[in-house]
């Protein structure tokens, strides 16, 4: 687990103790948006506090120590160990050694440290692959030197086991020297048995003879059998060129090499003069051919790309047309020399002349172009959803569109469209290509391509819409559709903060049904969540559209009225809404009546918070129901009945 801070402390007075932190907990992700762990946001530094604040650390032991458990042993503290740096095999690690033994230490950055410094360390002791090494090491140098005589030790001595991490010198024949990213690999001869050293990259061992005799000076490494626990082998690491020393040249030349290399000569002038006649002959034609599959493949693998960066905007519930844009671009990328649209069914959010309108993305055509397509495209697509007829078939639907695009000045050769429906059989929209010059050569390419294509468009609008359901129930009562406590605690704050700064003044009434316990116990609850249902579209019908009333419990809701102005305006909504309640409800052929007590608290003159004007409103509400039924009550005023009202009255215009 990590703790981010947004300013840089101290860490040398935060290690080997034990914190307490505050902040706000997260997860980590990895760039494929995979979990890999947790941390904590700390705000400041006054949110972490030591809490072993008391606790001093521990002495130097010596590296042996570190390699047998003890009863003290206590893997959660630091410990603290000298010694001289015999190789740095990285930025961040380091082998030091002390008179008893070598270890290997992992520093949490760049180590400034050079072979032969005299340093301090201290860090966590943790598992390594044969032998102890130290994590999240602080290392300090504490003077120059020079690198200790390193132990001689030969292929035996070294299975043992017992120079892991330490600093030794070893003599063995080169076998052969390989490279790799990291740097070069020696691989070397002892008595027939092969081992490997590393170390940086060096012109000088390129030059090297194979059979030559070496002197290495490096750190040895144990190689552990995990299958059997027991050690493999070893190999040397070395840091520097210097460590490699030739005691004797291996042999220029010899006589296998040169009996295979006159072999290797006259067998290869052999095939190349059998096979040159022919290769000349299908090398153009092979060409063509890979040339075409590479290049295949590599459109293959781009519309792979924008396919998985689709379907990643779908899922992270990115509007449809973000994601078919994407998907436009890579279609047309695909089907070379063509312009790819996607015309998606009306969402019921966009108009076009007071109708409803298709969702047209075409992210290469040109405004105006779109302009004039859009009527056709929605005029198509609403005749298919009402059911005013089939959809056209694609010719007739291209030929449209196509003649549109000719009056602005577009002329495409040819268009190829398919239909994409969704998972219940709805439509849900075209992909729709224009050839520009020349019709592809493959049109069953276009059309895996389009069908590809037109499962997506599917899939964005499924998901969408049900994305769109969850956030509407989310946010709205089950059983009368009117917005829920939450929705009306976020519009509160709003208009809180729109009659703040318009300096305006606004009502919340809280309305409670008188007798609606009784409805319950003598007809059913079915009876009285059909009560709630009619209550709700009379209640709703006496405010405006720009007002919002929203259930906030059994048979309470809450009514927030903006631009009221004064008491008396506060005053007729509620008894319009009283009004509304005075008409019998007919529920499966029982006259059922009941009324509303009311109670009424004013921005800013019954509180300026919204927690202060609910606790007034509802108290208020309860002064009105305990004063008899119908009643109207402000917080800071007394009970009154609420006149005969209009059913049909709206108030505030």
């Amino acid at each position: 687990m990590g703790i981010q801070l947004p300013v840089p402390v101290h860490t040398e007075q935060l290690l080997d103790r034990e914190v307490a932190v505050t902040g706000v907990f997260g997860v980590l992700f990895n760039d494929r948006r995979q979990a890999i762990g947790h941390q904590i946001f700390v705000p400041s530094p006054q949110f972490l506090k030591v809490v072993d604040a008391g606790i001093g650390q521990s002495d130097p032991v010596t590296i042996v120590s570190l390699q047998r458990y003890g009863p003290n042993t206590d893997e959660r503290h630091s410990v603290a160990v000298s010694g001289t740096v015999v190789s740095k095999s990285a930025e961040s690690t380091v082998f030091i050694e002390d008179s008893t033994a070598g270890i290997q230490v992992r520093g949490t950055g760049p180590l400034r440290v050079s072979d032969g410094d005299r340093v301090s360390v201290r860090g966590f002791v943790t598992n390594g692959d044969y032998s102890p090494v130290l994590e999240h090491g602080m290392v300090i140098s504490r003077s120059l030197g020079k690198l200790p005589d390193p132990y001689p030790i030969t292929m035996k001595s070294a299975l043992d086991g017992h120079y892991d991490s330490e600093y030794v010198v070893m003599k063995a024949n080169l076998a052969a020297v390989r490279s790799s990213p990291d740097g070069a690999i020696l691989i070397l001869n002892d008595n027939g048995k092969l081992f490997e050293a590393f170390g940086p990259s060096s012109a000088k061992f390129n030059a090297l003879r194979p059979g030559s005799e070496l002197e290495i000076r490096g750190v040895c490494r144990i190689l552990v059998d995990r299958t059997r626990h027991s050690v493999a082998g070893f190999n040397l690491i070395f840091d520097s060129q210097r460590a490699i020393s030739v005691l004797q040249a291996g042999p220029w030349w010899d006589t296998r090499k040169i009996t295979w290399a006159l072999f290797a000569i006259v067998l290869v002038s052999a095939l190349a003069s059998l096979w040159i006649m022919l290769l000349r002959q299908k090398v153009e034609t092979k060409t063509g051919e890979l040339q075409s599959s590479v290049q295949a493949k590599r459109k293959a693998q781009r519309f792979d790309v924008a396919r998985n960066q689709v379907l990643e905007a779908i899922a992270r519930n990115a509007p449809p047309p973000e994601s078919m844009e994407h998907l436009a671009l890579a279609v047309q990328e695909q089907v070379e020399g063509s312009v790819c649209a996607i015309a998606m069914s009306p969402d019921g959010k966009s108009f076009l002349d007071g109708k409803p309108s298709a969702v047209l993305i075409a992210p290469n055509l040109s405004e105006d172009l779109q302009r004039q397509m859009l009527p056709v495209l929605s005029a198509v697509l609403m005749n298919a959803i009402e059911g005013a007829g089939p959809l056209q078939n694609d010719t007739d639907v291209m030929a449209s569109v196509l003649e549109t695009a000719g009056r602005a000045g577009m002329d495409f050769c040819d268009a190829d469209v398919v239909v994409a429906f969704s998972g219940g059989g709805e439509l849900a929209g075209l992909v729709m290509v224009f050839f520009q010059d020349t019709v592809p050569a493959d049109p069953d390419n276009v059309a895996r391509i389009l069908q590809s294509a037109s499962r997506l468009v599917s899939l964005a609008r499924d998901h969408w819409y049900m994305h769109e359901r969850l956030v509407f129930d989310a946010r709205h009562d089950a059983l009368t559709g009117l917005p829920n406590r939450t929705v009306a605690e976020d519009r509160l704050e709003q208009a809180l903060a729109r009659a703040h700064r318009r300096k305006q003044m606004f009502a919340i009434l809280c309305i409670d049904l008188d007798g609606f316990k009784a409805v319950n116990d003598n007809f059913g609850h079915h009876a009285g969540d059909e009560l709630l249902r009619v209550v709700s579209t009379r209640l709703r019908g006496r405010i405006r559209h720009s007002d919002t009333l929203a259930r906030i419990g059994g048979d309470e809701f809450l009514a927030i009225i903006e631009d009221c102005n004064g008491d008396s305006a506060a005053q007729s909504v509620g008894e319009s809404l009283v009004a509304s309640l005075q008409e019998p409800f007919n529920l499966e052929g029982k006259t059922i009546s009941v009324s509303g007590s009311i109670g009424i608290a004013m921005y800013p003159t019954d509180g300026k918070h919204a927690a202060e004007l609910k606790r007034n409103a509802d108290q208020a509400m309860y002064r009105a129901k305990a004063s008899g039924r119908g009643k109207i009550c402000f917080w800071s005023g007394e009970p009154v009945a609420a006149k005969k009202a209009n059913p049909a009255f709206s108030t505030l215009g």
